[in-house]
């Protein structure tokens, strides 16, 4: 993939890095890490999420990619119900946190975030306070 691509690619949404998306999810950095490599995390039509590569051959996952592997976590029970709803009011928060002062992306990524949402069935999950997270 070509930088300028990547370029594009991040310029539309915020971009993490392995160990923070692991945070978001919840998770420790080995566990993702060792997910990612061994291609764990699949779309509903079959593909493999693969992270994006900066320049000096470090992973990336868009605000997209982290929501995708929060779905695929719960598909193959490695979630429970309300450890994903806790991991999407996580990331709800990182919406408005990581688009700063402009609005319109945080909207943007919060339609992303309740369309999945609603694909799970977990729509109402963002009008009820977290449960917390156990590993």
């Amino acid at each position: 993939m070509s930088t300028n691509l990547i370029t594009q690619i991040t310029g539309l949404e915020p971009t993490y890095s392995v160990r923070e998306a692991a945070v978001l999810l919840g998770r420790s950095y080995s566990w993702l890490d060792q997910r990612l490599r061994h291609g764990e995390f699949v779309q509903v039509d079959g593909t493999i999420l693969q992270p994006l590569r900066s320049p000096g051959r470090y992973r990336y996952l868009t605000f997209r990619m982290v929501i995708d592997i929060a779905a695929c976590c719960y598909r193959r029970r490695w979630y429970s119900f309300d450890q994903l709803n806790s991991v999407f009011h996580v990331l709800a928060v990182a919406a408005y946190r990581d688009a700063g002062d402009h609005g319109t992306p945080a909207r943007d990524l919060l339609k992303q975030l309740s369309s999945r949402m609603a694909a799970i069935g977990c729509e109402d999950a963002l009008s009820t306070a977290p449960p917390t997270v156990r590993k």
